[in-house]
């Protein structure tokens, strides 16, 4: 989730038309479980940093205790969590 919200944040800053991006602030904060970032929201408006990359910091050893849960129709994991190849 980390990442493909901060890209999308970045996305859409760049884009001069784009009107809303709804989310909450629970939901910035709950990011801060899998990655160290400065996102905040503040008067309605979510900042982007002008730190290299995205500018988060993925907290892996944190993610990592989060474990494995197979998925009911699909199986990208083998059972001890490494990614299955095509």
């Amino acid at each position: 989730r980390p990442i493909g919200s901060t890209a999308t944040f970045h996305a859409i800053a760049a884009i001069p038309t784009f009107l809303i991006q709804e989310n909450s602030a629970t939901y910035i904060a709950n990011l801060s479980r899998y990655a160290e970032h400065d996102l905040a929201i503040t008067d309605g408006h979510i900042n982007v940093t002008d730190t290299p990359g995205l500018g988060i910091e993925i907290q892996e050893a944190d993610i990592a205790k989060l474990g494995f849960k197979p998925m009911l129709f699909r199986e990208y994991r083998h059972a001890d969590g490494s990614w299955k190849g095509r």
